[in-house]
């Protein structure tokens, strides 16, 4: 189980047949559940970024109930033989505060037993081209063989 950043978990944004349309300029880190805040500024520049913090509201995404993610950014995931749909949902602090990095709400992410490659975007308008940019996330992530045997 995990909590997330923006980015994705088994690092995959690649168009392959059944994956969740992902735009080009989906950022990825590799960082998995994360929680806390991500930014895409320029150096030293504003944060471009629409709810950076994963705070505020979640809502189901289309007609599955077990994908709520933060205002302003959108799951994705690959669907394949060994790939797995994720939930998504917020990790609140007040269940689960080591998976908040600043804060009361992080997005988490996670398949239970079982492989996903997954993560959330968002699109950031007025990039002129050419532009540096820079983007940080913070993410946590652990997995375990055996439920019982985890911390």
């Amino acid at each position: 189980m995990g909590t997330a950043g923006p980015a994705s978990t088994e690092e995959s944004a690649s168009g392959s047949e059944g994956e969740t349309p992902v735009q080009e300029e989906t950022p990825s880190n590799g960082a998995s559940a994360g929680g806390g805040t991500a930014s895409a500024c320029p150096a030293g520049g504003q944060n471009r970024l629409l709810n950076p913090s994963f705070e505020g509201s979640y809502a189901a995404f289309g007609a599955f109930k077990e994908l709520n993610h933060a205002a302003n950014w959108f799951p994705w995931w690959q669907d394949g033989a060994n790939n797995l749909r994720p939930e998504f949902k917020p990790a609140e602090v007040s269940v689960a505060p080591n998976r908040i990095h600043s804060g009361n709400t992080a997005q988490q992410y996670f398949k239970s037993f079982g492989q996903f490659k997954a993560g959330l975007y968002q699109s950031v308008l007025n990039v002129t081209p050419g532009s540096r940019l820079q983007f940080s996330a913070h993410g946590q992530a652990w997995s375990c063989e055996e439920f019982g045997l985890c911390p």
